[in-house]
């Protein structure tokens, strides 16, 4: 009867296992056929003082030497959210953003929790900002990114009634709950999971920067935003570069964040949406 009793049990094991590769290879096989390839990848690069001067230049010296050995077709443009309090001390690495044609967006003035302002707190964090770049001769900012990527939608109104044309701050699964009455595009951070491709995130608390970088490799999404930190990005250009060479030869286009808008607002006018 012992004898029996364990055979019994062996086969619910097996039968048990069977069952769990079943789901896995079924939940893979959806994954895989929800995929889509993309076309379209959204670097940026969140700058802040404590990113300093050599980090950001070290990062502009990379993409421009990259640009300067691909095709027309293969060249990487990316988009400098930047504070207001680095554009005043660092007017230098401002000009060389502009210089190389790079988009320079608004990162508010002295990088606070914006949830933690009232009203007017935000507004003198959102105009001070526009008015520093102003002074650091960048062009006219056309985006926003709150910082640490919180943002409510008391700072949403405040930028679509300051004609913003876009904003960076929600993430793909936040993004719903701020509404879609389309008065101003909104670019929300792609995640993995629950988790933002933040590399301060992966890099400094999770600890995985390799993890990171091969989310980066094998993105799912139609168009992928990712936001790096020059003071973390300039010890892994390396797996930049790879991750560019990857998608590069998936025909991925990189463009600014702007440009997106301006490309997506094509594409939507000509399948007639509003």
């Amino acid at each position: 009867m012992v004898h029996h009793h364990f055979r019994f049990g062996s086969s619910r094991r097996k039968l048990l296992m069977l069952i769990v590769l079943a789901v896995f290879f079924v939940l893979l096989f959806a994954f895989l056929f929800s995929m889509q390839r993309p076309r379209y990848v959204l670097l940026s690069f969140d700058v802040e003082p404590v990113d300093g001067r050599e980090s950001v230049m070290g990062i502009i010296d990379f993409i421009v030497a990259k640009n300067e050995k691909s095709q027309a077709d293969k060249k990487v443009n990316v988009t400098f959210f930047v504070t207001g309090e680095y554009a005043l001390k660092n007017r230098d690495v401002i000009a060389r953003i502009t210089s190389e044609g790079f988009e320079i967006a608004c990162h508010s003035f002295s990088h606070p929790v914006f949830l933690r302002l009232n009203k007017s707190q935000k507004r003198n964090e959102f105009f001070r900002c526009k008015r520093a770049l102003d002074i650091a001769q960048a062009p006219k900012p056309k985006g926003f990114r709150a910082p640490y990527t919180l943002i409510d939608m008391e700072t949403i109104r405040i930028l679509e009634r300051n004609h913003a044309a876009y904003d960076a701050s929600t993430l793909s699964y936040t993004d719903v709950f701020y509404g879609s009455d389309n008065k101003m595009r909104r670019i929300p951070v792609s995640t993995v999971g629950l988790v933002p491709l933040n590399d301060v995130i992966w890099v400094n608390y999770l600890r995985s920067p390799s993890v990171f970088y091969w989310f980066l490799r094998h993105p799912a999404d139609g168009a992928v935003s990712v936001i790096f930190h020059p003071r973390n990005a300039i010890s892994y250009l390396n797996e930049l570069e790879a991750v560019i060479n990857a998608l590069s030869e998936r025909n991925v286009s990189f463009i600014s964040y702007y440009h997106f808008t301006e490309v997506t607002y094509e594409r939507d006018k000509g399948l007639g949406c509003s």
